[in-house]
């Protein structure tokens, strides 16, 4: 339910993927974040952040949803403890940009 597919056009398996996140309100507004190709966390803590996977014609990113307490999944998620809580954030909303690449010095071998 938390997510969205995007069409890539690249016709073939990207070589990279970079999912990038701006912060549209908060301390941080203005600064922009990776996204991550990681698992997320459960209710019984703050956590946030997109993830994202692709395949030869899509990037699909998933955002964070309530399981089972409310408020604690957003999609920009920087809680105390990190940076000495100057900049601490939670937002549900940001501006997100999708760059695939289809050429790149690194060779890439699956096998």
């Amino acid at each position: 339910d938390s997510f969205v597919e995007l069409e890539h056009s690249l016709g073939s398996l990207p070589n990279d993927i970079r999912v990038y996140l701006r912060a549209d309100d908060g301390a941080n507004d203005g600064y922009v974040f990776y996204g991550m190709g990681a698992a997320q966390a459960d209710d019984t803590q703050y956590y946030g952040g997109v993830v994202f996977g692709y395949d030869d014609s899509r990037v699909r990113l998933w955002a964070p949803t309530q399981n089972d307490l409310p408020g604690f999944p957003r999609i920009i998620s920087i809680i105390e403890g990190w940076g000495g809580e100057v900049n601490a954030q939670q937002s549900q909303q940001a501006s997100v940009r999708v760059v695939a690449y289809d050429e790149c010095d690194v060779p890439w071998d699956y096998d």
